[in-house]
């Protein structure tokens, strides 16, 4: 499938979505008081969420993700996802369709931009896939570390902030601010042609 031709879109973007950095991509507390405010024994029964999302498991549904409990399959002779401490390392996912075909495409102007958000928006939920098919609950992510997403461009394309942004709008709509991590975005020829392809750390419970 060649992105740069008809796109279907993978994921429809959830209204209000927050974007990304530009290309930074490199890259209450009171006085004190005697009063002390009372709690209810319903607001200590409920658990605190751990992002200001709310749980993330309830966004993908509520956002109507396609998120697989299984995570996709290495290619080569690689792990999808690597957990050492408290951190997941997430192999490079790239960029397929819902049939699971490779979405191709290389990015030579401002007007290709699009194709290589839809891109990098089917990286992010293949990177949910593989986060969810390992820790069995996108409620163990405690929050994205770093992303770095690599851009099937020519070389006078300028634009790589603006394709990532395709991947963090929709960590940011599962997890919010906890989905807003640092992040690298460069230009690269990649695998397979994909338009996109993104790997990432994340902090896990």
């Amino acid at each position: 499938m060649n992105i740069l031709g008809k796109i279907t879109s993978i994921v429809a973007p959830a209204p209000g979505g927050n974007g990304g950095n530009g290309h930074g991509d490199h890259g209450d507390h009171h006085q004190g008081s005697d009063h002390q405010p009372s709690l209810s024994l319903s607001s200590l029964s409920r658990p605190p969420p751990l992002h200001s999302s709310g749980f993330p498991e309830q966004r993908i549904v509520e956002l109507n993700l396609p998120v697989s409990a299984v995570a996709p399959a290495a290619v080569a002779n690689y792990r999808p996802v690597v957990i050492t401490g408290n951190l997941a390392y997430v192999s490079g996912q790239i960029a397929r369709d819902e049939t699971g075909g490779v979405i191709t495409g290389r990015m030579q102007t401002e007007s290709d931009v699009a194709a290589g958000v839809a891109g990098a928006r089917a990286c992010a939920i293949a990177t949910l896939s593989a986060l969810k098919g390992t820790l069995g609950d996108l409620n163990r992510v405690v929050r994205l570390v770093k992303a770095s997403v690599f851009v099937n461009s020519s070389s006078d394309f300028t634009a790589h902030p603006k394709v990532a942004d395709g991947f963090s709008d929709v960590m940011v709509e599962v997890f919010g601010e906890s989905g807003k991590g640092a992040r690298a975005a460069v230009g690269a020829i990649l695998p397979l042609q994909s338009v996109v392809e993104v790997e990432s750390i994340w902090e896990v419970s």
